[in-house]
């Protein structure tokens, strides 16, 4: 068990830290991002991002920008299969399956 002293030493990055978790749920309070949950992984995200030398926007444009991409192929994806639909230029069954294993192998 820690001595008094240890604690002494310790608290100003305890509060430090409270202080942090204080502010960041203060500032998402105001925002759409209210839960404690995010608040924490905002500060999460800062301290890995320090860590790496990046800031939190950095981390988030680096951890969006790939999901966006993503859904803007599956969207067109999807709009170019339901415009082959509307023409008529359905696959059968069988062919499906084939090029899914093509893919898959």
């Amino acid at each position: 068990m820690g001595t008094a002293s240890d604690f002494e030493e310790r608290m100003p990055t305890c509060l430090g830290y409270a202080n942090k978790v204080s502010d960041t749920i203060s500032a998402l309070a105001t925002s759409r991002l209210t839960r404690p949950r995010k608040a924490l992984t905002l500060i999460g995200m800062e301290e890995i991002g320090t860590r790496v030398g990046k800031n939190a926007e950095q981390m988030v444009e680096e951890a969006v920008d790939p999901m966006l991409e993503y859904d803007e192929r599956f969207i067109a994806a999807v709009e170019e299969g339901r415009s082959s639909a509307r023409r008529g230029e359905l696959l059968e069954h069988d062919e499906v399956v084939e090029r899914i294993d093509q893919l898959l192998l």
